[in-house]
């Protein structure tokens, strides 16, 4: 008889998406019905318990939005005869036991920072040991004081931490750690991108249940682990509702709409290829080529300002989240930022811009911190606490003038004329892969 375990990543109740398409709820997007997915599916698949890797809770202020959701999945889980077990992350290390106090049937493992190890009970012998962040951080390596295995049979170690970051606050371990650790398979919080757990390494991130922010893309969800005979098999699920995904099509002799429509179709293939079934997907779109019109794509550019692009799909709709204009001018970034010289470094926060993730924040963090001065002066002068400059408008503001400046250099490095370059940018990046 096969036992299979449901389990669930960095859920983050509370949260809601920043973006959504027209006529779709926020609310039906984001983690609270991608928890309803996941307990839809614990029941369909008839699993013997769903374990949780912390942050179930965005934080204590959500405690009390995300505790009917919560109460709701785990009442019917339970009342079928499935065991809920979890961990405290650092983001839910208050609400999370304040909930469990509220909800017997949640098993929070690893009060305290104390290891905590419990048996499922199935046929297949299985046991789960779980760590719970004591406070909001914390420096030092769980799996120091990893005990040894109480049973026989599988052992599944749940933990929320950092993984080859020793100087986190948020409970580092190494690689080495985790591959000698006494535990058959390591299920992780923390990094909302999944890792490639299979049976070879029974060891990764679940990632987050649904991507967060559009730089979380690709496939997001449980997973599923099956034991018979001792033996584990993993399955990835795509149960998001929404899906981020980034795209790179060219517009060569075309307009903009006709390569929106070219990169909305790319998503329809892979998801129906994929089998994933979400309400929503929000694409980030890098044009690349020259168009047949350049003023028409420029206010074609301008129009999906006020006017967003969507299309219905098949049960779903994709929505272009943003369009990043690569049309111009003809510089191969990608490559460029391999080299050591002038161009090279400035190719390299190109790279980082596009790709997003900690490297994009460390460039805004520095370039915020390069003109914040000049920027408080241009509020006072005209009388304005602060100019609210995001993220998003800054990251548009570098990319153009980063453009600008490497086009400038690369003629003086190369020495010929500025645009003589291969055709641009991410293309490559993708084809390598969106590892956020």
């Amino acid at each position: 008889m096969t036992t299979r375990i449901l389990c669930v990543g960095d859920l983050h109740l509370g949260k809601r998406p920043g973006r959504s398409p027209a006529g779709i709820d926020p609310a039906e997007l984001g983690p609270a019905a991608a928890w309803k997915r996941c307990v839809e599916i614990a029941l369909a698949q008839k699993v013997d318990a769903v374990l949780m890797a912390g942050d179930v809770v965005e934080r204590i202020e959500d405690r009390f939005a995300a505790f009917e959701s919560l109460r709701a999945g785990v009442q019917r889980l339970t009342e079928a005869g499935i065991r809920v077990l979890g961990v405290t992350g650092n983001h839910d290390v208050e609400a999370l036991p304040r909930l469990a106090q509220l909800l017997p049937d949640y098993g929070l493992l690893g009060r305290g920072g104390l290891w905590e190890e419990v048996s499922l009970g199935t046929a297949d012998p299985v046991s789960v040991v779980g760590w719970s962040f004591p406070a909001r951080h914390h420096s030092d390596s769980p799996l120091a004081d990893l005990p040894p295995r109480t049973g026989r049979g599988l052992r599944l170690g749940l933990l929320h931490c950092d993984v080859d970051q020793p100087h986190s606050a948020y409970a580092p371990v190494t690689s080495a750690e985790l591959a000698s650790a006494d535990a058959d398979a390591w299920l992780l919080g923390h990094i909302h991108t999944p890792g490639a757990l299979d049976e070879r390494t029974p060891r990764g991130y679940l990632g987050s249940v649904v991507g967060l922010d559009p730089t979380e893309t690709g496939r997001h969800g449980p997973w599923m682990i099956s034991v018979e005979r001792g033996a584990l098999q993993f399955e990835h699920l795509p149960l998001a509702p929404l899906r981020w995904e980034r795209v790179v099509v060219d517009v060569e002799g075309g307009d903009l709409l006709g390569a929106l429509d070219r990169a909305a179709s790319q998503v329809e293939r892979m998801l129906a290829k994929e089998g994933a079934n979400p309400l929503a997907v929000g694409v980030r779109v890098v044009v690349g080529g020259s168009p047949a019109d350049p003023d028409e794509f420029e206010r074609d550019l301008r129009r999906l300002r006020e006017e967003p692009f969507e299309r219905n799909g098949d049960g779903f709709v994709v929505f272009v989240d943003k369009v990043i204009d690569a049309t111009q001018p003809e510089l191969d970034v990608l490559n460029r930022s391999r080299r050591g010289d002038h161009p090279g470094l400035v190719a390299k926060r190109l790279v980082a811009l596009e790709e997003g993730g900690d490297e994009a924040r460390d460039v805004l963090r520095t370039a915020r911190k390069a003109i914040g001065d000049d920027i408080a002066r241009l509020a006072q002068r005209l009388g304005r606490e602060n100019l609210g400059i995001d993220d998003e408008t800054l990251t548009r503001a570098l990319e153009r003038a980063g453009v600008e400046v490497m086009a400038k250099l690369v003629s003086q490095v190369d020495e010929r004329p500025k645009g003589a370059g291969a055709t641009a940018t991410v293309e490559a990046t993708a084809a390598e892969g969106d590892d956020r």
